[in-house]
């Protein structure tokens, strides 16, 4: 009990009041920590799917599955190139490119 003196409450729960974070990744929070978030395991308990392997690699289909992204090669190949356009976009803005200063 001695551990709630200590707590921040403010810090604590700076999370669930900050206006910049949406609802829906709140909602997506809250999913993880209760153990529904969407995903082919917890359907299959719930009678609303055939198997709870990921349809695409066939690896278990967890709610950390879902979080950390599909490792099939397909997946893994989006996901970089999803990282690479990103990438680009910075050394652009870093090179001075479509975002350089305009000085005002």
């Amino acid at each position: 009990m001695e551990m709630f003196n200590i707590v921040d409450t403010k810090t604590s729960n700076s999370f669930w009041n900050n206006q910049k974070i949406s609802f829906n990744l709140k909602f997506n929070v809250i999913q993880y920590h209760t153990n529904t978030l969407g995903c082919q395991q917890i359907a299959f308990r719930n009678g609303k799917a055939s198997s709870p392997s990921c349809p695409l690699c066939r690896g278990c289909d967890n709610p950390i599955h879902v979080l950390s992204g599909c490792q099939r090669e397909t997946m893994r190949k989006m996901v970089i190139e999803r990282q690479n356009i990103a990438a680009r976009h910075i050394v652009k803005a870093i090179t001075g490119g479509d975002y350089e200063e305009n000085g005002n």
